[in-house]
């Protein structure tokens, strides 16, 4: 998996990224980069040994490769990458301030990293659950197993930025999603002034156990309608996407018309049940991150007719248990897999 494109800090503005430095698998920056046997193009060594176990064939072009004698990257991709520099991934400006790594010190760096998940210990230990690493909300002082920058508190809803504002890229914590009726399991969001960042999205193929995921980005701009539940037995984002969104999701996770075991995904449908992207969040949307959603969709459509409002608790329970009761029907209907688009 690669480095997303906003972690980059080398001139960010004008820095022209050369083709031969996006993986063609994950479609983000190299990690660890080689160019596949077959055709050349270039890909993260992890990305390309887990698609060539399974499927050793360029989504490109359909050239086969061998996962085991990757080619090295050309002299001026490698000496682009190396004048590359990222900032980390939990940067905050407070506990990591790490805005100029090398490609090559990055896993170093997070390895170490003193804002990584597990890493900051809180300063008292609770008797009730063993001593460890721990963090605390600001507001209600819950103790969580991971640090709260930038997230909501499950037991309080507060933010742990500023109160009156949402900070972005602001982080949450999601159950699963919901692509029409295909239900995919996402390891976290983050969501931008531009849209959501969905992180390691698991497509919908015949095996399972498969470590391969992609990177979706859903942007504000590509919205026609964005429902949130305020309820907290409900923390649920309902959204629909115009057509061009809709086709690359189809592409992205074989959820389309080419579907290989009957769930899918499609805008145009007349069966509302495949019409949402559903986001099921673990913590409850509280009014200050609806608040800033809403402005982040007038902001990227100031002059279109997008929808941004509240369901209440009934309506959101009927948006979902459709699309929950046509994904349970195709699960027990007898499709099988015919093949891995």
């Amino acid at each position: 998996m690669g480095f997303e494109w906003s972690l980059i800090t080398t001139n960010a503005a004008h820095l022209t990224v050369p083709p031969e430095a996006k993986c063609c698998l994950c479609r983000l920056l190299v990690d660890n980069g080689c160019r596949l046997s077959g055709c050349g193009h270039s890909a993260c060594y992890t990305c390309q040994t887990e698609l060539g176990r399974r499927s050793p064939f360029c989504p490109l072009d359909d050239q086969p490769f061998s996962h085991s004698a990757p080619i090295g990257l050309a002299v001026e991709t490698h000496n682009w990458l190396r004048d590359v520099r990222l900032k980390c991934r939990w940067f905050d400006g407070d506990v990591c301030t790490a805005t100029a790594i090398a490609l090559s010190a990055v896993h170093r760096h997070e390895d170490q990293c003193p804002n990584r998940p597990g890493l900051r210990p809180h300063t008292t230990a609770t008797p009730s659950r063993p001593i460890g690493p721990l963090y605390a909300c600001r507001h209600c002082h819950h103790v969580y197993s991971y640090p709260l920058i930038g997230r909501l508190c499950g037991q309080c809803g507060q933010s742990t930025t500023t109160p009156e504002m949402i900070r972005f890229p602001h982080v949450v914590l999601v159950e699963y999603v919901m692509f029409g009726t295909f239900v995919a399991t996402i390891t976290g969001m983050d969501v931008t002034a531009k849209g959501l960042k969905m992180k390691r999205v698991l497509k919908n193929c015949s095996n399972s156990t498969i470590r391969f995921r992609l990177a979706i980005d859903l942007h504000f701009r590509d919205m026609r309608q964005l429902y949130y539940c305020l309820s907290p037995s409900l923390p649920a984002l309902f959204v629909r996407l115009n057509n061009e969104a809709n086709v690359r999701l189809q592409e992205d996770l074989c959820i389309g018309d080419r579907s290989p075991n009957g769930f899918k995904f499609d805008v145009k449908s007349q069966d509302p049940r495949e019409q949402y992207v559903i986001v099921m969040l673990k913590d409850k949307i509280v009014n200050n991150f609806a608040k800033a959603l809403a402005e982040c969709v007038t902001h990227e459509r100031p002059d279109s007719d997008t929808i941004c409002m509240a369901l209440d608790e009934s309506d959101s329970w009927q948006l979902l248990m459709r699309a929950r009761s046509k994904c349970d029907s195709v699960m027990n209907s007898g499709h099988f897999y015919t093949h891995l688009i």
